[in-house]
């Protein structure tokens, strides 16, 4: 029988504003520290306008139990101002 081993788990999603197609994915790490680095890692290439084509990205790091130890959201998507409503 194998021995236990905690995992944690790196949930990543992005959308590209051209197509409007989300990409998402779980990354299992052995470690928290190499969850927390995969996570700033996926920031560093599509958040905050890094990545042109990108206008949403969405990280969440969490252990076995599901609790999320680090979540964070660059939303950059442009919505239509809502229109007033006329008499």
């Amino acid at each position: 029988m194998a021995a236990f081993e905690e995992k944690w788990f790196l949930s990543q999603i992005k959308r590209n504003k051209e197509t409007g197609n989300f990409d998402k994915g779980v990354v299992v790490h052995s470690s928290k520290e190499n969850a927390l680095n995969g996570f700033h890692a996926y920031f560093g290439a599509y958040g905050y306008g890094k990545d042109g084509t990108i206008d949403y990205v969405q990280c969440s790091v969490s252990d076995m139990s599901g609790a999320i130890i680090r979540s964070e959201v660059d939303d950059r998507i442009e919505r239509p101002e809502p229109e007033e409503p006329t008499n």
